[in-house]
């Protein structure tokens, strides 16, 4: 049996030009590798199946080869080319992120890396699904990444770049691929089709175009999967409805005359044509989703007119879409999403028959069309939709509902929850006055709500009552505001947080807050706002703090104002109107103010907030000639005031590039890529080389590390400082370390 190679392998792009929807980036690395501008690594990110990983064998491929054509791609030809393609090439490596994720598999790569090509120009590795390296082979990662040897290319791909540390982004050349558009899979797919000599219709290719979701590899396959049934009948032409079947996807025009039937509240016919597409193999997630595109295209056909020729819409679905549309109730398609997508929801709990529930609630929704309120009530509808215009036939008459309406108006009885004489003055009822403009709420309560001058009114007026408004949260009523009618005050009992966005203006005699504490948030408090002139200043101005009755006679209210009295001493320090800011008590009498009694300021007990010693070190903000990183050793010099320090045992050593620094001196300088903080004494991360242990002194090494040194290298100036904590390993790493200590 000859083998059978799936499509999305055998017609893998092996160029540049032959990528799918990716024009963007395929000419960006052409003309990279034309003007030999190449990055020392790159990293290909987007969804599934558009083309990351084959663009990063592509690159290797085409940058490894002997005879690049003129177009910028690989030949195909030389040897370089063909030991790629037939898999033995021993150049271009190709890793699994998943399964070669430990800081063991990146040594052993970075062990290799060394070494030179041995055919072609570059090794390259490509390492796919990058994300999923643990934090430790990143780390690993990292220096190699940065200055790799001369020769050395890596290609990183992955699908979630989110989850790759900042530190590997920074060191990439990023490319985002994108979504491919649905015609330009399309064609690809027709191209397939007609080289394997498949007969599908175009329709059928256009649907598995739609249900791919813009991933190239994922329609190849699904491709692969319709042309099965071909392969079982040789003259069969594979048509829109067997591709339909064989996803679950619903025909749009049956969901288009659900829709239909839903809008006009037809039950019957809307739960015919669902059982019509559940018999056909309807999948709930598919359904849904086809669902909400068409309500969005309701929606965009009522609000900006006919729909201009789609892909995937046919002539007679648009011209469905366009009927329907005509008397459409957007609060009605609001409904209607809003069901679709709590079912959406519902799905990841329940079975494919939460469909059935969703279309039957929305068969059961009155629709707003309807003219005939009594039609409505007498078939059992608690509500009137908006829009229901009472028919003569009614206007004289009570509404009528059904035994169980009462439960859900509070206990009021069925044959009086509405109606439509506004004589009636049954306790309880709803009046609608015959003017078109005044609701009234229970003649007997006398509660009116009238439309005029574009005003909402609403009065108590013929009744000696109060407004109150009561809500129930979980079985408890809670009255939040009540309108007294008697004081005409407002009053919130128990409203919890009043939030008012803009500007409160209160007019009136005073302002009391009866709280414990008053919090205010603003930079300025403003007195006097409204003073016009300097005649019209008051002699004070300020906070006064009431200390209740006493019968002692010092211990009167005391301020803390400004004394628009405050003599003027004949300078400008004060300004020539005088007055100062004065703490004072009150002399008692009638006249509070009268002969104020200055009282001293003091400050009896001062509080302050410890700082954690973990990292408590002295830190200032100098201007850097580099990228630098935590626990880097700097020296003075360079192009500007601090460069990173390259000597070893340099007696012009500076300080550490600090983290998190306790006490950090000229903050606002900058930021840290040019004004990195500089820890110039306390315990901070160095980047130690060698081992060591607490205690040893430590000497710049060069590279931006510094290692142990011996007795009788160490000097009043190259020492930066001694070891906190023993170290044992030979790798570069961050180790606690106190400077300024010798």
């Amino acid at each position: 049996m000859e083998n059978f190679i799936v499509s999305a392998r055998k017609y893998r792009p092996t160029t540049f030009d032959s990528v799918v929807g990716q024009a963007s980036i395929t000419s960006t690395l052409k003309n990279a590798i034309k003007s030999n501008h190449l990055a020392q690594a790159f990293l290909f990110c987007g969804p599934r199946g558009v083309g990351k990983t084959t663009c990063a064998r592509i690159l290797a491929k085409t940058i490894n080869c002997f005879n690049v054509t003129s177009n910028i791609e690989a030949c195909n030809e030389c040897d370089s080319c063909k030991a790629f393609d037939e898999g033995h090439s021993l150049n271009i490596h190709e890793l699994d992120g998943a399964s070669n994720n430990s800081v063991e598999d990146i040594r052993n790569l970075i062990d290799q890396v060394r070494f030179a090509p041995q055919l072609g120009t570059h090794k390259v590795y490509i390492i796919d699904e990058v994300h999923m390296l643990s934090k430790q082979a990143f780390n690993g990662l990292l220096k190699t990444l940065e200055e790799p040897p001369e020769k050395l290319k890596f290609i990183l791909a992955t699908t979630e770049a989110r989850k790759i540390p900042i530190t590997i982004l920074s060191r990439c050349q990023r490319f985002d691929l994108r979504r491919v558009n649905l015609e330009q899979i399309f064609q690809h797919l027709k191209k397939i089709s007609d080289i394997e000599k498949g007969k599908i219709s175009e329709d059928a290719l256009k649907l598995l175009a739609r249900a791919s979701e813009g991933s190239v590899r994922d329609a190849v396959s699904l491709l692969d999967r319709a042309l099965i049934f071909q392969t079982l009948d040789q003259d069969k032409t594979i048509k829109e409805t067997d591709v339909r079947k064989m996803l679950g996807i619903a025909d749009k025009s049956k969901i288009i005359n659900l829709i239909s039937c839903i809008f006009e509240g037809n039950e019957r016919g809307a739960l015919e044509q669902l059982k019509e597409l559940s018999d056909g193999g309807l999948d709930a997630k598919n359904f849904l989703n086809d669902f909400l595109e068409l309500l969005y295209l309701f929606g965009r056909r009522a609000n900006l007119g006919p729909i201009e020729k789609d892909l995937f819409l046919s002539e007679g679905e648009i011209k469905l879409i366009d009927k329907i549309s005509k008397d459409l109730n957007m609060q009605d398609l609001g409904l209607f999403w809003q069901l679709s997508l709590k079912t959406i929801e519902d799905l990841k709990l329940v079975s494919n028959d939460a469909v059935v529930g969703v279309v039957s609630n929305l068969a059961f929704t009155p629709s707003s069309t309807e003219t005939n309120g009594a039609a409505l009530i007498s078939a059992g509808y608690s509500t009137v939709a908006q829009g229901v215009q009472l028919s003569s036939t009614v206007s004289s008459a009570k509404f009528r509902g059904t035994a169980t309406d009462s439960d859900a108006l509070g206990g009021v009885a069925a044959a009086n929850y509405l109606r439509s004489n506004a004589a009636d003055t049954t306790s309880g009822t709803l009046g609608i006055l015959a003017d078109g403009t005044t609701l009234t709420l229970g003649a007997g309560s006398d509660v009116t709500f009238t439309m005029a001058s574009d005003n909402l009114t609403i009065a108590q007026t013929t009744q000696d009552k109060d407004i109150i408004f009561t809500v129930n949260d979980g079985g408890s009523t809670v009255t939040l505001m009540t309108l007294d009618g008697d004081t005409g005050r407002l009053e919130l009992p128990s409203c919890g947080d009043v939030r008012i966005k803009g500007n409160l203006t209160v007019d009136g005699d005073q302002v009391v807050n009866n709280t414990s504490t008053l919090t205010v948030e603003d930079n300025i408090i403003e007195l006097n706002r409204n003073i016009s002139s300097a005649s019209g200043m008051p002699n004070f101005s300020g906070i006064k703090v009431n200390r209740g009755e006493t019968s002692v006679a010092t211990e009167q209210d005391l301020y803390w104002v400004w004394d628009e009295t405050f003599a003027d001493d004949g300078t400008s320090i004060f300004g020539n109107a005088g007055g100062a800011w004065t703490a004072f008590k009150s002399g008692g009498g009638d006249d509070e103010l009268s002969a104020p009694t200055l009282v001293d300021l003091r400050a009896n007990v001062v509080h302050a907030t410890s700082t954690s010693a973990q990292y408590a070190d002295l830190a200032e903000r100098y201007a850097a000639d580099m990228q630098l990183e935590v626990g880097d050793v700097v020296m003075l010099g360079g192009s500007e005031e601090i460069t990173r320090c390259n000597e070893d045992l340099c007696n012009k050593v500076f300080g550490v590039v600090s983290e998190s620094p306790a006490f950090l001196m000229n903050a606002q300088a900058g930021n840290n890529d040019s004004h990195p903080m500089i820890a110039l004494k306390g315990r901070v991360l160095v980047k130690i080389k060698g081992t060591g242990k607490a205690g040893d002194r430590v000497v710049s090494a060069g590279s931006g590390e510094a290692r142990i040194a011996n007795i009788d290298e160490c000097t009043a100036f190259n020492v930066l400082g001694r070891l906190i904590k023993d170290k044992y390993n030979e790798e570069t790493a961050l180790t606690e370390c106190v400077i300024g200590v010798k």
